[in-house]
């Protein structure tokens, strides 16, 4: 078999990652892309090569042989480097989501574990928001809020597209979780789905104390948090501390950082994993 040139671009980024291991020349590249594949054009990969040394992915030198005449050995460039962790941080985030669906899916309901956790009924306005956004999985929460809500219907903010056609009842205020379109001391209960990073939770915290009535509740509702760190070598546990340590945009967040953060601006803060890795955290607006 022998590749494409449109595949280049996919198998470039194989190259990447055998660099990423160490410095290596063009025939032993040959191996690690062959594997599995069959013949590959030697032409080809040095084609490629040099492709990725014009962008600045890679560079080479001239080196001696021990016993032979002098090769050319690649090795990542800056931006190459770059490249790679771009491509571990798409794959983290790829497994975590699937990761997150089996979880979702393993518990049986998150309506159900709700019923079980002793989360009290205000009855009166309740706002969901989700972070980035309301996804497919949201729906039961947002369902199982209606139940529990002010003539049956929430408020949202933020994107909440995916509730359109779904049935349920629902009132969309314009702004962010930083900037609520809403009076103050206007809901009973504000819901998050997912955790917003640090520096924006700090900015959202305040404004949703703002428009919680006093004996109002917040509650944080994620699959992306760690509540111990890993005692064992397992896949997930990698994961997650991997997207703790390096990639914080992908919004796992340590449990007792975010309780802390919690803490700092309400009363009452709890925070308990109701499923292997699915938290519930909430704090209390008392004045």
């Amino acid at each position: 078999m022998r590749l494409s040139r449109s595949s280049g671009p996919s198998v470039q980024d194989e190259i990447l990652a055998i660099l990423a291991e160490g410095p290596s020349y063009g025939y032993e590249i040959i191996k690690h892309l062959e594997n599995g594949r069959g013949e590959i054009r030697l032409n080809t990969v040095y084609r490629w090569l040099s492709e990725m040394e014009n962008r600045h992915l890679v560079e080479s030198e001239l080196c001696s042989g021990s016993s032979g005449p002098s090769r050319r050995v690649y090795r990542l460039a800056v931006r190459g480097r770059r490249r790679v962790r771009g491509l571990f941080k798409n794959a983290v985030s790829l497994v975590l989501q699937l990761y997150d669906e089996y979880r979702y899916y393993s518990m049986g309901g998150l309506a159900a574990i709700l019923d079980g956790s002793e989360v009290e009924y205000s009855g009166g306005k309740i706002l969901l928001s989700g972070v980035p956004r309301l996804i497919e999985r949201d729906l039961e929460l947002a369902r199982f809020l209606v139940s529990r809500s002010d003539k049956g219907q929430i408020r949202t903010v933020g994107d909440s597209t995916v509730l359109a056609g779904s049935g349920i009842n629902y009132h969309v205020h314009d702004g962010t979780l930083c900037d609520i379109s809403a009076p103050s001391r206007y809901f009973q209960e504000v819901w998050i789905c997912g955790v917003p990073r640090l520096e924006i939770l700090n900015t959202a915290l305040p404004e949703v104390k703002r428009v919680l009535s006093v004996g109002g509740t917040m509650r944080v509702v994620s699959s992306r948090v760690c509540f111990d760190e890993p005692t064992e070598y397992r896949l997930d546990d990698f994961l997650i501390m991997s997207a703790i340590h390096l990639f914080p945009s992908l919004g796992i967040v340590d449990a007792k950082t975010l309780l802390s953060e919690i803490e700092a601006v309400f009363a009452n803060c709890s925070g308990q994993e109701i499923f292997q890795g699915v938290g519930l955290f909430r704090g209390e607006k008392t004045k």
